[in-house]
């Protein structure tokens, strides 16, 4: 099998000839800005952080005495673009979640990079080294699955991006080995569900907002429903959302949300939910989209007598750390975890430090209302408040 040498620092295109082109096909840049891929060896930490890692671990089980017994730690790392990535964050997370107790992980999407213009292989190849890197973790992580996941091109640039997995090979590829851990509640069609952390009383939802297949095709051969373009969640999964997930066994349950985007179609019909479930009340939206009928939604949910808190919705995608109050519901973003620095974030990664990797600790603090947020590698720690009713 063909394997990637080099990525373009700008924009991921990779290549897997023995020396970087003179400019990249997709984004013009010189070759100056291409770097190697990293091998995919053993997960290991590397030195230089471990004296970091000690003390974000100490900031953790500060804040979660702090938070006292009620407390839940979730992680989540976003944006792996493995092929470009310093591949620590396994060892990493293992780590940090064994000595604070932490049960689950949240992989806010975009594992791959995908290339653009590269075959369905290339793309496959880098999902397995991924997979081979958190195999020891795999029962603790609960996958998003990003716009570049699905995502692939055998057509010449400029048309990249332009094909997609169909909803059997992401599920075969994505989902199925989710589907060994009993904890996990599946939707009906299988690539979104939860888990709960049943002693603190937490629901951790992962949502989809790639359902849409690109298996229609125009004239050319070229798909008609990019997964790379396409983010909206349609009525079933909504219809799921409401009656299943958000069925917490008591008003005293906490839920948190991860999705790879934080603006994608009908986000406002679950905003809405959300704040019905907190508020304990009844809900009612509809959603019609002339350009796009099949994200048309409309759906009841009732919460009258049940309900329960909600502390945070965490996403990624942006390629650096933003927070916002939608509907007055929390919503955050965490940079990436893979080498690409972007210029709307004043952090750098820089390779050899512990600026290599960006991984996040959420701590939610019931008592306070609070939601922790403790950063390992590039960047710093925040904290928000959330509102319950």
């Amino acid at each position: 099998m063909i394997k990637d040498k080099f990525y373009c620092t700008k924009c991921y295109y990779l290549t897997s000839e023995d020396t970087p082109p003179k400019e990249c096909p997709i984004c013009h840049s010189d070759r100056l800005l291409f770097d190697p891929v990293p091998e995919n060896a053993p997960q290991f930490i590397p030195e230089y952080f471990k004296e970091h890692l000690e003390e974000k671990i100490e900031k953790i089980r500060e804040r979660q005495i702090s938070a006292g017994r009620e407390s839940s730690t979730f992680g989540f790392v976003t944006d792996l673009h493995w092929a470009s990535n310093e591949k620590h964050s396994a060892a990493i997370l293992e780590k940090v979640m064994d000595a604070c107790g932490i049960p689950y992980f949240f992989t806010g999407g975009d594992i791959v990079v995908g290339s653009g213009v590269c075959p369905k292989d290339s793309l496959f190849r880098e999902l397995s080294e991924y997979q081979e890197s958190f195999k020891r973790i795999e029962n603790k992580c609960l996958m998003v699955l990003g716009n570049h996941d699905q995502a692939y091109s055998t057509f010449p640039v400029p048309r990249y991006y332009v094909e997609s997995l169909t909803t059997d090979e992401t599920y075969e590829y994505y989902f199925r080995p989710q589907t060994e851990y009993t904890d996990r509640v599946f939707g009906p069609t299988l690539d979104y569900y939860y888990a709960d952390d049943k002693v603190h009383k937490m629901r951790y939802i992962a949502l989809n907002t790639h359902v849409k297949a690109n298996e229609e095709l125009d004239a050319e051969g070229i798909g008609k429903f990019w997964a790379f373009n396409e983010m909206g969640i349609m009525q079933e999964q909504i219809e799921w959302l409401a009656s299943v997930a958000l069925d917490v066994p008591s008003s005293d349950w906490t839920v948190c949300i991860s999705t790879h985007e934080a603006s994608f179609v009908n986000m406002d019909v679950i905003l809405g939910i959300l704040d019905a479930f907190r508020r304990h009340e009844a809900y009612e939206g509809e959603a019609v989209h002339q350009d796009k009928p099949y994200y048309n939604v409309k759906i009841k949910a009732d919460f009258k007598g049940r309900g329960g808190d909600f502390a945070v919705w965490a996403t990624g995608h942006t390629h650096y750390d933003k927070a916002q109050y939608n509907n007055d519901i929390l919503v955050t973003a965490t940079a990436n975890d893979s080498m690409h620095n972007s210029a709307n974030w004043e952090f750098f990664h820089v390779k050899g430090t512990h600026t290599e990797q960006v991984i996040d600790f959420f701590t939610v603090d019931k008592k306070a209302h609070k939601v922790y947020i403790t950063r390992v590698g590039a960047g710093e720690d925040r904290e928000y408040d959330y509102k319950v009713f």
